[in-house]
């Protein structure tokens, strides 16, 4: 299939063009109304998703040093106009699917579920506290504790036990949410903002990531605008405030912590790694366009099986399918896969595509759909901010990391789903008794 560059270009700016109207009118609604768990979605896959198109656009396609795969697909154009075909169908279709069900702002998920979100704080309320300050528990009994006084992550601190880092880098990020689900069940306001802040700067100076702080950010911008009392004023200020650090704290991150790691990468292919996902889709398709040139799974459905066996010990099965993470950073260095040490930040469109063919990118949008409308059932705050956290984390990065907090979801979700529909079903039967009596009269005895 023979695609002209003329045409490449016209769908590039057609697919900017639309996320640009995509983009605004999700930003309208959470800024009005404080958006709908679908807006958030919006937006997440327009910075991953559509920025990449346009800085194709403007400043033109990345060339990333000894990563031959990407540079193969990123040049081929049948792969640029399959990516911005499928960006330009995403937003098309998961637009008419919430279109049609009117998903429910986050702002009204009060009444029905206030009793049980301060039921689940009361009778969890110490295993919370206790993920809460986890990281410091863990960081007491770390080996070479002094390396923990270096900001920044592997590259600065040289860490022998990758084990127990990886450990207590998990406990941080659980230490993050577990703040905000306290502050959300307990009223979010700035006082216990600033009360949590020791613990927030500790998770991240210990984790050294840069994910973990742009975390917080957004969990602090969610919990601004689903808050009726803070007014539009407020709420532009702190996106400012908070965007501005964001964008602060990148180029410093990049240029001082990641400078060691990165060597001779220049700062615009640095910031298309680590903020873009359109790379990683570019190569699936473009191995599935060429396979016998840029092969990735040995099999269809491999990195499925590995998600389904996760807890089986390797040691038990030799065989057993490495994380998706090994495949496709093999695949971008045009080698054969196998434990490299680390790896390229993909999503689940490209693993998706990897696993099961080109067609599946008819159902990505569905996929999308289907998850953010399950977070809803459980019409609670609480549940929807994890379920944007959730979903954001199956577009922008590898699952595995996060396989437990994905079973927590699910579990959660459905509990609280379930209370729902039990309150219902008896202020249904309390609606009747009361018009029963209104039609027949109180009963005398």
């Amino acid at each position: 299939m023979y695609i002209d560059s003329s045409i490449v270009e016209l769908i590039k700016i057609i697919t900017v063009i639309f996320g640009i109207g995509f983009l605004v009118e999700s930003a309208f609604k959470i800024v009005r109304k404080g958006g709908r768990i679908y807006d958030y979605a919006c937006i997440i896959f327009f910075i991953f998703n559509i920025v990449p198109v346009a800085c194709d656009l403007v400043y033109g396609i990345p060339y990333f040093q000894f990563l031959y795969g990407l540079n193969n697909a990123g040049a081929d154009l049948n792969a640029n106009f399959l990516y911005s075909l499928f960006s330009l169908y995403y937003m098309i279709v998961i637009r008419y699917l919430f279109n049609r069900h009117k998903p429910r702002y986050l702002s009204q998920f009060t009444a029905i579920t206030a009793n049980n979100s301060k039921q689940f704080y009361h009778k969890y309320r110490y295993l919370i506290y206790t993920i809460i300050f986890l990281p410091l528990i863990l960081l007491i009994g770390a080996p070479e504790k002094e390396k923990y006084l270096i900001y920044g992550y592997l590259g600065m601190r040289d860490l022998k036990d990758l084990g127990y880092f990886s450990l207590i880098n998990y406990a941080c990020n659980l230490s993050v949410v577990a703040v905000f689900v306290v502050l959300l069940l307990r009223n979010f306001n700035l006082w216990g903002l600033l009360g949590f802040m020791p613990v927030l700067l500790l998770d991240s100076w210990i984790n050294g990531k840069r994910n973990i702080v742009f975390l917080i950010v957004f969990f602090i911008i969610y919990l601004v605008f689903t808050n009726r009392r803070f007014s539009l004023l407020k709420k532009s200020i702190f996106t400012f405030v908070f965007v501005g650090f964001s964008v602060w704290f990148t180029s410093f991150y990049t240029s001082e912590i990641k400078k060691d790691v990165t060597g001779n990468t220049d700062k615009y292919t640095q910031y298309r790694i680590d903020f873009s996902r359109d790379h990683t889709l570019k190569l699936a398709i473009y191995s599935e366009l060429h396979p016998e040139r840029a092969p990735i799974l040995d099999y269809r459905g491999e990195t499925m099986l590995f998600y389904l066996t996760i807890f089986v010990p390797r040691n038990l099965w030799p065989d057993k399918p490495l994380t998706y993470a090994q495949y496709i950073t093999a695949a971008g260095l045009s080698q054969k896969a196998g434990y490299i040490g680390w790896g390229l930040t993909s999503s689940i469109f490209d693993e998706l595509v990897a696993n099961f063919g080109l067609w599946i990118l008819l159902l990505c949008p569905w996929i999308i759909f289907k998850m953010i409308r399950f977070g809803e059932s459980a019409q609670n705050k609480f549940v929807s901010l994890f379920t944007i956290f959730i979903v954001g984390v199956f577009m922008t990065v590898e699952i595995t990391a996060y396989y437990i907090l994905v079973i927590g979801w699910i579990l959660l979700v459905r509990k609280f789903a379930k209370e729902n529909r039990l309150f219902m079903k008896k202020l249904k039967k309390y609606k009747k008794w009361q018009e029963e009596i209104y039609l027949t009269g109180p009963s005398q005895s």
